[in-house]
């Protein structure tokens, strides 16, 4: 299940989704912590295009190449950020030129609210009355589900895929794994505490609608067929994002392309294209934003890059070693 990686590049309903561990739990991840601040930027440079072989120099234990563009304007820098939703520790893992480059800007965009997506995840994850998630498998594919899920599989019977798959991809993120230090809600949490103004591409319903939509009975089957491969597929996303290689990244998240088109279109294209108007209405009108989207939207062919390229707003690679 390759488009596994694609739907956690895409989906940052999945970053508070994901951190529901019990169906009757009413908590949420801690969304709104602060973290210090980053401290004195470093001399950086920005580079034209998407790769850059150049090894920059960074913080220990930071990422070196962060998927980071920018596009100057009169009005201020328009930076956009390609983000992961799990499994990276934007305090421990991002370099001070992230943290910077948002704090010089008046306002930070990302793809949804995540208060509002955690808050409406449990009264959209039931199944009508009647129908079972044994009904949205199979026996065979319920059963395999039960091997990876054990016994608290009971607690679950009444839910959709979707929220399933949320489940498993907890199941598969590194043990300990912070979901208030995630990048979205983490760079959210710096926005705000810095008085960003905060602004949204698409509501919390529209990623859930969408998120059932591509993610039914049949995929969950096709995860549950090849979980022993799954944790090693996360970890090889994760790996590459951490790498910041463009090039193998979207070799990667858009490898499965040719098998499920419709899920591709309705993950990455139909919202680039509704997003690129919201996004180019900000740009014209305050200058200094700060886009924070899932790094898939970015590249290749299609992506934000391309799009606002086309709209004539050109982009350009963000490094961290020498003075612009």
């Amino acid at each position: 299940m390759r488009h596994l990686r694609a739907l956690t590049l895409a989906l940052a309903a999945l970053s508070a989704m994901s951190a529901c561990e019990q169906p009757k739990s009413n908590e949420k991840p801690d969304e709104t912590q602060v973290v210090e601040a980053p401290g004195q930027q470093e001399p950086e440079a920005v580079v034209v295009g998407e790769d850059e072989d150049e090894a920059p120099a960074v913080e220990e234990g930071k990422i070196a190449k962060p998927l980071l563009w920018v596009h100057r304007s009169d009005k201020g820098d328009v930076y956009l950020f390609g983000t992961i939703h799990v499994a990276v520790d934007a305090h421990r893992e991002l370099p001070k030129k992230v943290w910077s480059s948002l704090e010089e800007s008046k306002t930070f965009v990302m793809e949804t609210d995540l208060d509002a997506a955690a808050g409406d995840v449990m009264s959209r994850a039931v199944l009508p009355k009647g129908r079972t998630l044994e009904d949205e498998l199979g026996k065979e594919d319920y059963k395999k589900l039960g091997e990876v899920m054990g016994p608290s599989l009971n607690s679950y019977k009444g839910f959709k895929p979707w929220f399933i798959v949320s489940l498993l991809i907890q199941k598969m993120l590194p043990e300990g794994e912070d979901p208030a230090a995630r990048m979205d809600p983490a760079l959210a949490s710096r926005a705000s505490t810095r008085g960003l103004e905060i602004a949204f591409l698409e509501s919390p319903g529209f990623q859930l609608d969408m998120l059932e939509q591509v993610m039914n009975g049949e995929e969950l089957s096709e995860m549950v067929r090849d979980w022993d491969k799954q944790k090693g597929t996360l970890e090889e996303m994760l790996a590459i994002y951490r790498s910041g290689d463009v090039a193998a990244l979207k070799k990667l998240t858009f490898e499965d392309k040719e098998r499920k088109p419709v899920m591709f279109q309705k993950l990455f294209y139909d919202r680039n294209d509704n997003w690129v108007p919201k996004m180019t209405a900000h740009i014209d009108a305050e200058g200094g934003v700060f886009f924070a989207v899932g790094v898939g939207h970015i590249i290749g062919e299609g992506g934000l890059i391309d799009l606002l390229g086309k709209k004539g707003y050109a982009f350009e690679r963000v490094t961290l070693e020498t003075k612009p």
